[in-house]
């Protein structure tokens, strides 16, 4: 048993009904896990310790934005620690490139993974599949240290220290244009200069 999650903030209905369209055109059953949003999040004492030193807006991101999108994923690789079964997870600006001729349970039953990359780009946290003892292997880390950058950077850095069992698909299935129609960087990932 596994699930399959398209997080997706409630407001953008465009992008759900884009996803909803691609994925059903590649037979990709999903469910919607509603996103925390930055705009009504509350950004207490608690969120900014655990994101402090970022440089968030020095590369036009919105920190509340990335913050509550970081704190998406966390709470799904929560819940797919406790729901003790494979969670494979995709953002909603994700794109499908190429058509699905690879075999999902093949992957799924694999035991040795703690995460499997459905996205090649890097860094990127757009679509993947985590194992609830690769959740909490994240978990465990991303609580003893700051996130001062997202996520998709803190992935790739577990990825490259070995602090994970990881695999990635062998060619682009699916994409993301970084920046593109973004509520976490509306003018895309660009350094700003003073």
């Amino acid at each position: 048993m596994h699930r399959t999650y398209v997080i997706s903030l409630t407001r953008r209905q465009d992008r759900r009904e884009r996803i909803t369209q691609a994925f059903q055109t590649h037979q990709i059953p999903f469910e919607f896990w509603d996103a925390i949003d930055g705009q009504t999040l509350e950004i207490t004492p608690e969120i900014l310790h655990r994101f402090r030193g970022n440089d968030f807006e020095e590369w036009g991101i919105i920190p509340a934005n990335c913050y509550a999108a970081n704190l998406t994923h966390l709470q799904l690789l929560e819940k797919c620690r406790q729901d003790n079964c494979p969670y494979i997870l995709f953002e909603d600006d994700t794109q499908v490139i190429h058509p699905i001729d690879f075999d999902w349970d093949k992957i799924l039953s694999r035991t040795d993974l703690d995460i499997f990359w459905l996205c090649r780009q890097e860094p990127t946290i757009l679509c993947y599949i985590v194992w609830p003892q690769g959740a909490q292997k994240i978990l465990d880390h991303i609580n003893s240290i700051p996130l001062d950058q997202g996520l998709d950077w803190k992935y790739l850095r577990m990825r490259e220290q070995g602090l994970v069992n990881w695999d990635i698909l062998p060619q682009e299935y699916f994409h993301q244009i970084p920046g593109y129609d973004s509520d976490i960087a509306p003018g895309g990932y660009q350094r700003i200069q003073d």
